[in-house]
């Protein structure tokens, strides 16, 4: 799949249905590359049934292979059917770029930022400074260290803030930014937030993780903001895990 400078590819499954041998698809095997040939970084290798499978590139080309085993054995499955789509409208990395933020690959706009020890840095809205897109999501995967010599929490102060809601609402339900302080996003539980933002009167100054993780996720709807900008820090957590707070 080859775009114009500027554009990226959005690709969507909409039935796959491949042999299944095993966790890392010894047999049967779609794989998506991050660019024009198979040399490019490795979006993610699918067999069986999959659902939901929606994958962008980073950049203007992706490179899909299919390859099947032959064996003796008689299946039936499908295959895969999908859809594509080129397009510039779809969200410009660079706001990623802007901090220590590293694009997950396959989506369209995810990051994560891992502590390169007490550190800190910046995280944005999408097109920041300037106003954000409609109807996108974005996830922010912020994690500090953690191993036996070292327990960081995120500690995340918002400096700037403006995500409207419309004047019939009195919830989030447009626009907003979910923050998840416990490391939900291990067992998938989106739907148990610490903070839910957006308006006037929600915007908090400063929250801190439970543990070494914190997780944002940014829905917006139909109207149109100038989004946020907040500094994470990365702090060392000195007290040992199971004592009393002083």
């Amino acid at each position: 799949f080859i775009g114009e400078p500027g554009q990226r590819v959005r690709l969507e499954f909409r039935d796959f249905d491949l042999f299944f041998g095993g966790p890392h698809c010894p047999f049967d095997v779609v794989k998506v590359f991050d660019g024009q040939t198979n040399d490019t970084a490795v979006i993610g290798t699918y067999c069986g049934q999959q659902r939901n499978l929606v994958l962008y590139s980073s950049e203007s080309t992706l490179f899909v292979t299919f390859d099947t085993l032959q064996r003796t054995a008689n299946t039936q499955n499908r295959g895969f059917k999908g859809i594509f789509e080129f397009s510039e409208s779809f969200v410009k990395l660079d706001f990623i770029a802007k901090n220590d933020g590293e694009h997950i690959r396959g989506s369209e706009c995810d990051q994560k930022i891992l502590s390169k020890k007490e550190s800190s840095g910046f995280v944005f809205s999408p097109n920041y400074p300037f106003p954000y897109m409609p109807k996108i999501v974005c996830r922010y995967f912020v994690y500090g260290m953690q191993d036996s010599q070292h327990l960081e929490r995120v500690r995340l102060d918002f400096m700037k803030f403006n995500i409207p809601k419309p004047k019939d609402k009195t919830d989030c339900s447009d626009g907003y930014l979910k923050i998840y302080l416990k490391g939900q996003e291990a067992t998938d539980s989106y739907d148990k937030f610490d903070h839910e933002l957006c308006g006037e009167e929600s915007q908090p100054h400063q929250v801190v993780s439970d543990g070494p993780r914190l997780v944002m996720v940014f829905s917006s709807g139909e109207l149109q903001g100038g989004g946020f900008k907040a500094k994470y820090t990365f702090d060392t957590e000195y007290r040992i895990p199971g004592t009393a707070a002083p």
